[in-house]
């Protein structure tokens, strides 16, 4: 019998995965979703920041040759972004002022970095441009200006190349976490970044394919198809076929979604030098914590796909059903709205007591692992609660798919539904 059972959802499993797994639109979404990702972190940068684009001329007009040598360094080398072609004019007199911005008029070059010894000594620095400098240009010329000019002061006062380089020496801020799970140095930036990642991959995901879920119920409800299907499975093999074979679908497209980001940070790190791992963030993303993603998403689908399950039996139309998914996404609204607390605080007591409660622990939660916020029994306990959540809801949606998919007609009222559990 439970051989038979097992075959039966694995039938309802295969049918709802491949259906699916074959239509154009997910093929396409699997495809283009990475792309448009890609466009939007790469096009609003080019957008601002037109002159990236094409190589930029500028003059620097200093008669000191250390500190125009410096600046030229930074301006054409990698922190310029190599789009800086840089000339040095040693004469700083009034009528060479007035030459260069004759030739920046002229658009024979783009600008000019004026940089006497009053400039030196005042701190102030022009920058003579045929427009208004765009503002992360001129936020990265103030910056390389800077420098090289703090050099050159040093270097005035007797200090040799060594001694400046040392006194320039950026500084590093651990963060030793005494009141942490493990203290220890902690690297909070990159569990930050990792753990709003996971929040919105997970949200997204949860959303969409529990929507499906819901959906799937609904389209089989309203063309019979419910009838004929009951005829070789039971309500609950079906119920369990359908949220498990959209859940293979939502993992096999994380997975390709995966293996397309790491063959493209393949070749940049190839090109860079460096490694795939050198390149990630070296909190928040580990084996043990990407396991722990995979439990809470996994587990955290079953919660929500049971209660689409649910929510598609008891209705008779998408219009019907929509009114109760703000109610079933409000966690996960709520999620998103205090990521930016949760993750900046991961070992508060409203991140603590979030992460146990069963319909917010697989986005909080995976926060809170990514942030370094969470012990290692309170990871366990929020699987264990998670888990035992699944388990209660998965018998409560049963009750009521078993009843809700044969009926129609009039939506059903809330006190209606909850008699179908008693005589279910």
């Amino acid at each position: 019998m439970a051989a038979e059972s097992l075959r039966a959802t694995g039938l309802i499993l295969w049918r709802e995965y491949v259906q699916r797994a074959r239509s154009l639109s997910f093929i396409l979404s699997t495809l283009i979703t990475p792309i448009f990702f890609i466009v939007i972190t790469i096009i609003p940068p080019l957008l601002a920041t037109p002159n990236l684009i094409e190589r930029r001329h500028l003059t620097i007009a200093c008669a000191d040759p250390a500190l125009a040598g410096e600046l030229r360094a930074q301006l054409e080398g990698k922190g310029g972004v190599g789009h800086y072609l840089v000339t040095i004019d040693p004469v700083t007199t009034a009528g060479e002022k007035a030459r260069l911005e004759a030739r920046a008029r002229a658009g024979l070059i783009d600008g000019v970095i004026w940089i006497d010894d009053a400039a030196i000594r005042t701190g102030r620095v022009d920058f003579i441009s045929r427009g208004a400098a765009e503002f992360f240009e001129r936020d990265y010329l103030q910056s390389a200006i800077g420098w090289a000019v703090t050099r050159a002061r040093l270097a005035r006062r007797g200090l040799e190349n060594d001694e400046i380089n040392r006194a320039l020496a950026p500084v590093d801020l651990d963060t030793i976490a005494l009141g942490a799970p493990a203290p220890g140095r902690v690297e909070s930036s990159s569990g930050y970044i990792v753990g709003i990642a996971v929040v919105f991959m997970l949200e997204i995901t949860l959303l969409s394919y529990g929507l499906m879920v819901m959906r799937s119920v609904l389209d089989d409800k309203a063309s019979r198809v419910m009838e004929v299907l009951l005829c070789a499975a039971t309500p609950r093999q079906l119920m369990a076929g359908k949220i498990l074979g959209i859940g293979a679908l939502a993992v096999t497209q994380l997975a390709i979604w995966a293996a397309m980001g790491a063959a493209i940070l393949a070749p940049a790190a190839w090109l860079t030098h460096s490694s795939l791992h050198a390149m990630m963030p070296a909190d928040g993303l580990n084996a043990a914590s990407v396991g722990l993603y995979c439990a809470f998403f996994i587990l955290g689908f079953l919660l929500y796909g049971a209660v689409y399950a649910a929510v598609g039996a008891a209705f008779n139309s998408v219009d019907e059903a929509q009114q109760w998914n703000f109610l079933i996404t409000l966690p996960l609204v709520l999620s998103g709205v205090f990521v930016f607390y949760l993750a900046d605080h991961p070992g508060s007591r409203l991140a603590e007591t979030l992460s146990m409660i069963p319909p917010f622990t697989p986005t909080v939660m995976s926060m809170r692992v990514a942030a370094g916020g969470a012990s290692g029994w309170q990871e366990g306990l929020g699987v264990a609660i998670l888990a035992l959540s699944v388990f209660a809801m998965v018998a409560f949606s049963s009750r009521v798919y078993r009843v809700g998919i044969l009926m129609y007609g009039k939506k059903p009222a809330l006190s209606e539904i909850l008699r179908w559990l008693r005589y279910s």
